[in-house]
């Protein structure tokens, strides 16, 4: 049963996107995410190529090609999927919540690494996964950033901007504070 706030909270619409980027949530699990365990870089990259006039391009399409079997994708590899499929971008680090928002405002998605476990929402299965992974930042509303996680069910997640620090700067040495800027 919910409290009196939280069905207050339910009841209440969130307040309007800051800006926000026309991405989609792109899975790595399930129908054209198949070929490797490790593909979040991979579903992230894949929401900006569709939104780059590729729609048909699957996260399967970006492993096959960009990513070496059964490893992590590396930011190189990610970049590499992108510039494929005509998607300019930059390696930015260091990188913080404030210059997300800030790439954000200039119409620019960003694929950040952060440390997973450190993420507010976890999808069911990954409670305890601790490994890096990538989420695509796309919209701002006030303190908060929305972001999609290839491991969710597709959502609207939310995080501020200093848990979103405090999982990019938590990556394991040469892990932390960096993304991919589009632009």
């Amino acid at each position: 049963m919910l409290t009196e706030d939280e069905a207050r909270r339910l009841e209440t619409p969130p307040p309007p996107l800051d800006w926000s980027m026309p991405y989609y949530h792109v899975s790595q699990q399930g129908t054209g995410a198949s070929l490797n365990r490790n593909d979040c870089g991979a579903a992230c990259a894949v929401s900006i190529i569709r939104a780059h006039g590729h729609p048909d391009v699957t996260v399967d399409d970006i492993t096959a090609i960009h990513q070496r079997p059964n490893k992590p994708m590396l930011i190189s590899e990610v970049r590499a999927a992108l510039t494929a499929y005509g998607v300019g971008n930059d390696y930015q680090r260091p990188l913080y919540a404030d210059d997300i928002a800030g790439h954000i405002y200039a119409a620019r998605g960003v694929i950040a690494l952060v440390d997973y476990e450190l993420l507010p929402y976890k999808a069911a299965g990954y409670e305890n996964y601790t490994w890096p992974h990538y989420i695509l930042c796309y919209a701002v509303r006030g303190d908060l950033v929305l972001y999609h996680d290839p491991l969710s069910d597709g959502r609207e997640l939310t995080i501020t901007r200093a848990a979103l620090d405090a999982a990019l700067v938590s990556g394991s040495g040469n892990m932390a504070n960096q993304g991919i800027v589009e632009e």
